[in-house]
C-alpha cells in the first residue's frame, strides 16, 4: 500500500501528532501498542523525522524488528537515513545489548545509566548550533515482556532523573494489550506514572466508540453509572479519552472488566475493519 510522506506541515494533524512533531523539552512520552501495530512505526517515524529535519541529534534504542518498521516509515517520508547515520546525526543501538550494559545484579543501575547516557550524547551530533536531542527507546519493554515490572519502573525513573538535568525529550513504547485484563493494573499504573503523556494506542479514532458500545453491551441500564466511573483514569498522566476509559474500567470496575474489555476488543476490530 502506498504511503504518504510525513510532512513538516502540521495542518490536519491531531494534537498528539503535534506533540510528537514539536515535543516539549524534558517531555517523556509512552505508547502502548499491539504486536505488529503499524501505528507505533508511524508515530516514532514522525517524532524522529521532524527532529532530524530540524537538525537535532537523534538516538534510537530498538529491537531489530521494530527498527525495520521505523526505518521503512522514515524512508517513505523522504529522510536520507544512510547520510544521517554516516554523520552520526542519527545513532541506532540494539535494545537487548543496551539493556545488558545497564544492569547490575539484574537491576537498572544509575551509575551505568549516567555513564552510557553521557556517551550517547557525545556520539549523536546535531547538525545545527544549539540543536536539540531526541531519544526513542524500548529497553523498558524488554523488562516488561520478561515480567520484571519493578525493574521497568526503576529504569523509567532513571530516565526521568536524566531528563531533570538534560534538555532532551524521550519517547518509550510497550507491547501492552489494553484489552487484556490479565495484565496487572498496578504494573500498568506504575509505568504510566513515570511519563508525562500517554499517546493514542492506534490511529483509527474508533477506540472511544468501541468502549462506549462495550459498556452498554455488558451493563445495559447501569451503563451510565459505569460510564461515569470508568472516566476516572487511575493515573495523572495526560492521555486520550479512550485510553483513560479503558484504564478506568480496569481500575474502577474490575468485577466487569473482563466482559467489557472483551466486548471492546470485538467492537474495535469491527469498527477498524469497516
Amino acid at each position: 500500500m502506498k504511503r504518504k510522506a510525513v510532512s513538516s506541515d502540521n495542518k490536519g494533524m491531531s494534537p498528539w501528532q503535534r506533540i510528537l512533531e514539536q515535543p516539549q523539552c524534558r517531555g517523556h512520552f509512552v505508547q502502548l501498542y499491539d504486536n505488529g501495530s503499524i501505528a507505533l512505526a508511524e508515530n516514532v517515524a514522525l517524532y524522529l523525522k521532524e527532529g532530524l529535519r530540524q537538525g537535532d541529534a537523534v538516538l534510537v534504542i530498538a529491537t531489530p524488528e521494530n527498527w525495520q518498521g521505523i526505518f521503512q516509515e522514515l524512508v517513505h517520508s523522504g529522510a536520507d537515513i544512510p547520510q544521517m547515520l554516516e554523520t552520526n546525526q542519527l545513532v541506532v543501538l540494539d535494545a537487548s545489548e543496551t539493556l545488558a550494559n545497564l544492569l547490575v545484579d539484574g537491576q537498572p543501575d544509575w551509575g551505568k545509566m549516567e555513564e552510557m547516557a553521557a556517551r550517547w550524547m557525545r556520539l549523536a551530533r546535531p547538525t545545527r548550533s544549539g540543536g536539540g536531542f531526541r531519544a526513542y527507546g524500548e529497553i523498558v519493554n524488554l523488562l516488561w515482556k520478561a515480567r520484571q515490572f519493578a525493574a521497568a519502573v526503576r529504569l523509567e525513573q532513571l530516565w526521568n532523573r536524566l531528563l531533570e538535568h538534560s534538555s532532551f525529550s524521550l519517547y518509550c513504547s510497550y507491547a501492552i494489550d489494553l484489552f487484556d485484563s490479565s495484565i496487572p493494573a498496578s504494573a500498568v499504573e506504575g509505568i504510566l506514572g513515570t511519563h508525562s503523556h500517554l499517546l493514542p494506542t492506534g490511529g483509527s479514532g474508533n477506540l472511544k466508540l468501541a468502549v462506549i458500545l462495550a459498556i452498554h453491551d455488558v451493563m445495559g441500564p447501569d451503563a451510565a453509572a459505569v460510564w461515569s466511573t470508568a472516566k476516572k483514569a487511575p493515573s495523572a498522566v495526560i492521555m486520550p479519552d479512550a485510553e483513560a476509559m479503558i484504564l478506568g474500567v480496569r481500575a474502577n470496575v474490575p468485577e466487569h472488566a473482563d466482559q467489557i474489555l472483551s466486548r471492546c476488543r470485538y467492537h474495535h476490530q469491527v469498527l477498524s475493519a469497516a
